[in-house]
C-alpha cells in the first residue's frame, strides 16, 4: 500500500496534466489507463501471493493434503487433532 498509493496519485496527476496538453503527449492518454490497470492487477496478485504465504507460514493448512483449514474443517482439526479431509494428524509434537 505504501507503494501503490503514490503511484496511483502520480498517474492521476499526470492524467490531469495531459488533459490540457493532448498535442504534446498523445500517447499518454492511452498509457495512463493501462498503467493504472497494471498497478491494480499487480497489487491484487501480490495480495493473493502474500495471503497464501501467510497461511503456509502460520500453519493454517494440513501438512499432508495441503488443504486450507477453515470453517468446519478447523473445528474438526481442533476437536480430534486430525484433518477433516484426509484424516491425518494435523498437530505434530503435541502431548497426547
Amino acid at each position: 500500500m505504501a507503494v501503490l498509493l503514490p503511484i496511483l496519485v502520480g498517474l492521476v496527476s499526470l492524467g490531469r496534466y495531459t488533459e490540457g496538453h493532448e498535442q504534446q503527449f498523445p500517447w499518454l492518454n492511452t498509457a495512463i489507463p493501462i498503467g493504472m490497470l497494471v498497478v491494480f492487477l499487480g497489487s491484487f496478485a501480490l495480495a493473493i501471493w502474500f495471503g497464501a504465504r501467510q497461511q503456509r507460514r502460520f500453519g493454517h493448512r494440513c501438512p499432508h493434503c495441503n488443504k486450507l483449514l477453515t470453517g468446519s474443517l478447523v473445528r474438526i482439526a481442533i476437536a480430534t487433532g486430525n484433518c477433516g479431509l484426509c484424516g491425518e494428524r494435523v498437530f505434530q509434537g503435541l502431548a497426547e
